[in-house]
């Protein structure tokens, strides 16, 4: 086979690979999705019993961990947080020692200093001062030398007093009854549910001050569309205890098992994805038996389209940090030790993480060399672009079944379904180059402590 011949072989398995993606998995995905929406329709006469367990007495307390991150908005945040209905919990702001962040939180609670006695049961930075508020006795402000996420939420654990905690964001406003449904699977099997992992929905919140999505940028409207497509990939049984690509939302964990695995580790960008390894290894080892939950409904949304931004962008830092954790974590691969997690689920995530977006990227870029090369003939390459483009259409608008109806509505929706084909060839490319350049940084710096 000639040189010419060989590209032009391997840009029609480009195209052919992105036909069978897109232009058949998203009518697919759309099949699926429609499928699992009937299905909940017809369970809808076992009607969920949210006022039962907000106000029984068994119902198992939780402990709210809020990070400042610098910010004077975890103040708003903080009394979102206390106005969930769920019957008892505490919420542990962790301050790291910003000033107009702590001057917020005074003003709108009224905080004194006091004395807390607690186990240090993690390595964290060092306490700086403690503070209650007369107004609202579930809320305690932690000041302390915190350089990271996974460093202040170490510091709210060693404070935190019930038996589950969850890891909260200052960026999201969470539906008031989000706490009873993510921790109904825990108080159901208290004994077996090691960690709950949920999702936000990508629309903002029409309270925020915040611009609209109608008045967004087209960049913007691109990012709100990849935040709706990630949420795609929560859909289903995932026997693999990770996340996916959606945005996070409460991520609940046991404290005893926490605490085991030696708490949250010091990787800003990674912490929960880099902490789950270390419980499926820990667990696995001494043969415990555990269930970690994913829970595919949004529970709430970002608090405008800047947090929205802000949530992908960390979330695609996390991602790039994926080839860091899998390399820390070589051993669990093909190891026999850890049963179907290590033979089947971990090598199959480790291939979507690492190999999947290097393919999908050199299939985008088979697109203009097919024109060249002329496997196809330039009709029928375009007539493969446009079933493309319609199919990733069909993906988003999919995606936008996962969201509340009048979440997008008029205008916006004409302006997602028009964009949404160009999202394949405009914003996805960027994002699989940005996800491929943090594999290429941790496979340069392997050893890099997380």
């Amino acid at each position: 086979m000639t040189a010419g011949g060989f590209v032009a072989t391997l840009a029609g398995a480009g195209v052919i690979y992105l036909l069978v993606a897109y232009a058949i998995g998203g009518p697919v995905m759309l099949a699926h999705r429609l499928a699992m929406l009937a299905r909940h329709r017809r369970l809808r006469y076992r009607p969920v019993q949210d006022d039962t367990l907000a106000s029984s007495r068994f119902t198992i307390p939780v402990s709210l961990l809020l990070p400042t991150d610098g910010e004077p908005d975890a103040a708003q945040a903080a009394a979102g947080l206390l106005s969930l209905n769920y019957p008892e919990l505490e919420v542990i702001v962790v301050n790291d020692g910003s000033l107009p962040a702590l001057a917020a939180l005074r003003q709108q609670f009224g905080l004194t200093a006091c004395e807390v006695f607690y186990r240090r049961s993690l390595k964290a930075s060092p306490v700086r001062a403690i503070y209650r508020s007369a107004a609202e006795p579930r809320l305690l402000v932690v000041d302390c030398e915190a350089g990271t996420s996974g460093d202040a939420l170490n510091c709210g654990l060693n404070l935190a007093r019930y038996r589950y905690v969850c890891c909260t964001d200052r960026r999201a406003r969470y539906r008031r009854d989000a706490l009873l449904e993510s921790m109904r699977a825990a108080v159901e099997d208290p004994a077996l549910v090691v960690g709950v992992m949920t999702v936000l929905g990508a629309h903002s919140d029409s309270a925020a001050q915040s611009p609209s999505p109608a008045s967004s940028g087209f960049w913007q409207t691109l990012e709100h569309l990849s935040a709706l497509r990630a949420l795609l990939s929560l859909s289903g049984r995932r026997r693999l205890g990770l996340g996916g690509d959606g945005i996070p939302g409460f991520v609940i964990w046991r404290r005893d098992v926490l605490v085991d695995v030696g708490g949250f580790g010091l990787d800003s960008r990674s912490e929960h994805a880099e902490l789950t390894f270390r419980m499926h290894r820990h667990l696995l080892r001494e043969r415990r038996p555990y269930r970690i939950v994913h829970i595919t409904e949004p529970i709430g949304v970002p608090a405008g389209d800047a947090q929205l931004a802000e949530l992908v962008r960390r979330q695609e830092a996390s991602r790039e940090a994926i080839g860091r954790i899998l390399w820390r974590h070589r051993g669990l691969l093909l190891n026999p030790r850890y049963g179907p997690f290590g033979m089947f689920d971990l090598p199959r995530y480790a291939f979507s993480a690492l190999v999947v977006p290097w393919l999908e990227l050199l299939c985008l870029a088979a697109l203009p060399l097919a024109l060249i090369a002329g496997p196809l003939p330039p009709g029928q390459l375009a007539l493969a672009v446009a079933a493309l483009g319609l199919g990733n259409g069909l993906l988003l608008n999919t995606a936008l079944l996962t969201t509340p109806r009048d979440a997008y509505a008029g205008a916006v929706l004409v302006r997602f379904i028009l964009i949404g084909p160009l999202q394949l060839f405009v914003y996805r490319p960027v994002q699989l180059a940005g996800r491929l350049r943090g594999l290429i940084r941790a496979l340069q710096r392997p050893a890099e402590a997380l």
